[in-house]
């Protein structure tokens, strides 16, 4: 037990000092996402606070890239979709769902590409803030509205718990993905520590 303590460690010693060298070299992007990390905590913390409609008003930009996203895989991989809605909907007395793409033909080819399609919402916030800082950045007041927007989608990328149901049925994908994280050299490390 002591090694494989040792081994998360050292790997989360590892991240940190990845992270910490990363933002030293981008000092912009950095300082560009400041403000929509402290904006996507302050959505948090609200959100907890607050009754649905104000939640899915405050996620208006996010839930709708993350249903546009599995919008656009799902009909790139023949899901063939037939509704998508940004509105929330009661699932049962305590729960919402805040939007949803309903498809016809979700096989296991095509489940999980389309279930983890709002993944893709952070390589949208990745190009846009590397276009955003290239060669530096002067303050613009559209600037807040892409904050705003940045955190939404930032909050909203994560696959929700129906999202990773839905991908189950591509297992053998799952596997594929399983095995590739398993040769991947940190992964690798950290499972010898378990073994």
């Amino acid at each position: 037990m002591p090694d494989l303590l040792t081994a998360l460690f050292q790997t989360f010693a590892t991240l940190i000092s990845t992270v910490r060298a990363w933002v030293m070299l981008h000092p912009d992007v950095t300082l560009y996402l400041l403000p929509s990390v402290v904006i996507a905590a302050w959505l948090n913390a609200f959100h907890k606070r607050t009754d649905i409609y104000t939640r899915s008003i405050t996620l208006v930009i996010g839930t709708f890239i993350h249903e546009l996203m599995h919008l656009l895989v799902g009909a790139l991989l023949l899901a063939k979709p037939v509704a998508m809605s940004i509105w929330p909907k009661r699932i049962c007395p305590r729960m919402y769902q805040l939007g949803y793409v309903q498809f016809r033909n979700i096989n296991w080819l095509n489940a999980a590409p389309t279930a983890l399609a709002p993944l893709l919402g952070i390589v949208l916030i990745v190009f846009f803030v590397r276009w955003r800082t290239s060669g530096g950045w002067d303050f613009v007041y559209g600037d807040v509205l892409a904050w705003f927007a940045i955190a939404q989608i930032a909050l909203s990328a994560l696959p929700s718990a129906t999202d990773w149901r839905v991908a189950t049925r591509s297992w053998p994908w799952l596997l594929v993905g399983a095995i590739g994280c398993a040769f991947h050299e940190p992964v690798r490390h950290a499972i010898a520590y378990m073994l």
